[in-house]
């Protein structure tokens, strides 16, 4: 088990880690805005991204869930999104939950 996941380990179990684990996401709308600058940034500090390769990322690539407009997710939920590569929001969170077991029909 690597360092990493140990530290993570004690997090979860309140044994005092050596540091607090976090992660930090960039939307796709960053990436696609600010392209080569964010690259820039995210290649400067490792410690907070993680290892990256320059050029490695699509800057236009983008989930199909973070397509402008409503997209229902394996559970049923719409979810509504009011621009390319932002965060979405529940439109109708009726969600059906009432599955045995596994994962809901559809679900990856």
């Amino acid at each position: 088990m690597n360092d990493y996941i140990k530290n993570f380990m004690k997090a979860m179990k309140f044994q005092r880690p050596e540091r607090i684990p976090v992660r930090v996401s960039l939307l796709p709308a960053t990436w696609m805005k600010y392209r080569e600058e964010l690259e820039d940034i995210v290649l400067r500090h490792p410690l907070i991204f993680g290892e990256y390769k320059k050029g490695s990322y699509d800057y236009n690539a983008k989930p199909k869930t973070y397509n402008q407009g409503q997209h229902v997710d394996a559970w049923g939920c719409v979810w509504t999104n009011v621009h390319d590569g932002g965060v979405w929001a529940a439109a109708l969170y009726q969600c059906d939950i009432s599955f045995s077991g596994g994962s809901p029909a559809g679900a990856q």
